[in-house]
């Protein structure tokens, strides 16, 4: 999201209701850098979503697996923007998974 529209925002935070796909992978594994992340793929109001999470507790349970997709299902979920902009933008994060 382009910098001047996330200053346009009343809140950085969000709440919603989803059906959602955790991914485990290595995205830079690449380039040498073996490093693990969690990512959430979503569908939401019409609209594909890629974001990663960065709730600690998710973070933790999820590295304790191997790589690989998980089918989460139905849940809420906090959309967080970045606090810094990174070239212009903010981006959109998962600060948290609220499973049923």
């Amino acid at each position: 999201m382009p910098a001047a529209a996330a200053n346009t925002l009343d809140s950085s935070l969000c709440l919603i209701e989803t059906k959602l796909e955790v991914c485990v992978f290595n995205p830079r594994a690449a380039f040498g850098d073996f490093r693990r992340r969690v990512q959430g793929r979503f569908r939401y109001n019409g609209a594909d979503y890629r974001m990663w999470v960065t709730d600690p507790d998710q973070e933790q349970k999820y590295f304790a697996g191997p790589n690989g997709n998980y089918q989460i299902g139905t849940c809420y979920l906090t959309v967080s923007l970045s606090l810094a902009a990174i070239y212009g933008y903010h981006y959109k994060l998962i600060a948290a998974i609220i499973e049923p």
